[in-house]
């Protein structure tokens, strides 16, 4: 997945509860963040925050920019080569039963125009020195012609040219049944992309576990006191495991319950996007678009403000 977050700095809007639904939604095995505007501990924080041992990063300066590349470590990853425009790596994977080995470049566009031709020079220094089972991916800051577009300039020919120039490097040999999916445009004003490399796999499933801010509140407790007060019949092993089975159980229900009730419900909101963005095609939808993005934002803020106050003191905040 790659994502041009817009900072990691603030505890104050909801970019980390986001990308956690995103990986769990997802199974995102590499995380790519642009403009991250945040130092080496901050990525560190984000790392831990998100269950990802291994990362790597280029710090911003004087918090602009700022790139991260977080894997989980069943991938074999070694960062080669990074700068503020990209981070270019070498994978080691299975593929089909069988070991591979390709590279990976990730890429931010400079935002700046008079930079770009430099940033595509500089690509395409790494591109001939490449094995050629290369995947690009990330936020090009460009497009290649003027319909992807509502509003602003057009293309830049160095692009365009760019591209037709690597035409025939075709990852899609590599993995047939790969997709792309683009998220839409929500906590940040970029889309995150996603690619799947094997669409028929299926997700990683995960063990529920009753989370520790459960046990700060009182319900659990009266389900534990409850269960524990019931008679059952049979030896003391037996009731014993009849009563913690029915106390896990309980606690199950309850905790479903209550996260639906008071978590931020990133599906709906995502959902309500999509269906937005995908009629976008004057300048009119693009607002009415905006309208519905700003209203998720604010159904966002409103659970996220909740958790902060149940959390008091232990929230994370990354920077301040």
């Amino acid at each position: 997945m790659a994502w041009n977050c817009r900072g990691l700095n603030s505890s104050d809007d909801p970019t980390i509860p986001f990308l956690k639904w995103t990986i769990r939604k997802f199974s995102v095995d590499v995380l790519f963040l642009m403009e991250t505007k945040s130092s080496k501990d901050v990525v560190g924080v984000v790392a831990r925050l998100l269950n990802f041992e291994n990362y790597d990063f280029v710090e911003a300066v004087d918090y602009a920019g700022g790139l991260a590349i977080f894997w989980c470590p069943f991938l074999k990853i070694s960062v080669e080569e990074k700068s503020t425009n990209f981070i270019f790596c070498k994978v080691a994977d299975v593929i089909r039963n069988g070991f591979n080995e390709w590279e990976l470049l990730l890429v931010y566009g400079s935002p700046y125009v008079d930079e770009r031709e430099k940033v595509w020079n500089g690509l395409d220094d790494i591109m001939q020195r490449a094995s050629g089972k290369v995947l690009l991916m990330g936020d090009f800051n460009q497009i290649e012609f003027h319909n992807q577009k509502i509003g602003g300039k057009g293309s830049i020919v160095s692009m365009k040219d760019w591209i037709e120039d690597m035409q025939g490097m075709n990852e899609y040999q590599l993995y047939p049944e790969a997709n792309i999916l683009n998220l839409p445009i929500l906590v940040s004003d970029h889309s995150p992309i996603i690619l799947d490399t094997n669409a028929e796999k299926k997700r990683r499933s995960r063990t529920y576990k009753v989370k520790n801010w459960c046990l700060n509140l009182e319900q659990p407790k009266e389900i534990v006191a409850e269960v524990w007060n019931r008679k059952i019949d049979g030896s003391p092993m037996f009731k014993c495991s009849r009563k913690l089975q029915q106390v896990r159980y309980g606690l199950f229900k309850w905790c479903k319950k209550y996260q639906v009730e008071n978590n931020i419900v990133w599906d709906d909101i995502v959902e309500d996007c999509v269906n937005s963005q995908k009629q976008i095609k004057i300048s009119e939808d693009v607002h009415k678009a905006k309208e519905v993005r700003e209203n998720g934002i604010k159904r966002a803020m409103i659970k996220l403000d909740y958790w902060k106050q149940r959390a008091k003191g232990k929230w994370v905040a990354l920077g301040g």
